[in-house]
């Protein structure tokens, strides 16, 4: 998904660029596929651009090809065909996926030290149980009956560790978990629905996707789409299934009259309750695309907030962790040395 939306970014900005300067659609847009590495990305370029030397729309030829180009994309260059502002359309959905990449950026580079941090401690754990508990188990043999409980454990996760079985059913675990997550993805399991349950993942997924909407929604709008197209096309780049299910229920509420504002504070579970309010001023006003870029400033200073406090909390979370795990080994080694030193 992220290539995708880096090779979206740079397509939108080179081919707004090649335009502007006056170079004509066709050749362009073979400038453009020449350029690329991905032979896929090559592929779809050459593939639009021989439906536009056949006579087509880009529009019409980047339709053909929905998991390249979604919805918001071929309409807003619908639009900019039928207004004569392409190149700026063009610019407009750069800036989509730069806020795309941005929001998913954000949310990787807060997770990726404490996931590092969490499998280098469970890695120093294996190394440890591994080789620096078998240099005592000639000493704990010695004294089975009178081992203490941690130490009687610790030896029950060594000979795990060295059974074969063991490591033949960790082997079977992944597999089935490969298979399992295929299958998720063939049945279209709405996976994402359980980070709604967790209590500060919860709040990051919400405000990352409220955020995302938010954007959406004012450069949609500002390039000449009605309220309730921009909010089908938001709908269609969405990633979490009950986000995309929330929009089209939205635009179902605007189509029918309601105001749009009353759904969102409606539905403040999953939309922070701010943004139904910045939608009622925007009804208000008419001002849409300037309330809800405002919205956005505001989603994404808190998001960032949040951000950080979720890197703050879980770092010192895991680094507790590992100290209560070498500790436990430390125990559980020293204390049956402790007693025969003391008996002696």
């Amino acid at each position: 998904m992220r290539k995708k939306e880096e090779f979206l970014r740079f397509f939108s900005m080179a081919l707004s660029a090649l335009l502007s300067a006056g170079v004509p659609l066709l050749k362009s847009l073979q400038i453009l596929a020449a350029q690329q590495e991905s032979a896929a990305f090559k592929k779809t370029l050459e593939g639009v651009a021989e439906k536009i030397s056949h006579g087509e729309s880009l529009s019409r030829s980047m339709e053909q090809y929905p998991s390249y180009f979604p919805g918001l994309i071929t309409g807003l260059i619908l639009i900019g065909e039928k207004t004569g502002t392409l190149p700026q359309n063009l610019q407009k959905i750069a800036k989509i996926c730069e806020k795309n990449l941005t929001l998913k950026l954000k949310m990787i580079s807060a997770l990726t030290y404490p996931l590092i941090l969490f499998g280098l401690t469970i890695l120093g754990t294996i190394l440890l149980i591994k080789v620096f508990v078998p240099q005592f188990v000639p000493v704990f043999a010695q004294n089975q009956g009178a081992l203490p409980y941690p130490t009687r454990f610790l030896l029950f996760i060594s000979n795990l560790f060295s059974s074969s079985f063991f490591w033949i059913f960790l082997l079977l675990l992944l597999a089935f978990s490969i298979f399992l997550y295929s299958l998720i993805q063939d049945y279209k399991i709405n996976l994402g629905a359980i980070l709604l349950f967790l209590p500060f993942i919860r709040e990051i997924v919400k405000k990352g996707t409220a955020c995302q909407i938010t954007s959406t929604l004012s450069i949609a709008y500002s390039a000449g789409l009605p309220l309730s197209k921009a909010l089908e096309l938001t709908a269609d780049i969405l990633d979490h299934p009950t986000f995309q299910e929330l929009i089209q229920n939205a635009r179902l509420t605007l189509i029918r009259g309601e105001k749009l504002s009353s759904f969102f504070l409606e539905n403040s579970n999953l939309i922070p309750s701010y943004l139904g309010h910045m939608m009622a001023a925007a009804e208000q006003t008419g001002r849409v695309d300037i309330l809800m870029t405002k919205c956005t400033k505001i989603l994404e200073e808190d998001l960032s907030y949040l951000m950080d406090q979720f890197s703050a909390l879980l770092e010192p979370g895991i680094l507790i962790f590992m100290g209560g795990i070498v500790t436990f080994i430390m125990l559980a080694v020293f204390l049956p040395m402790y007693g025969i030193l003391h008996s002696i």
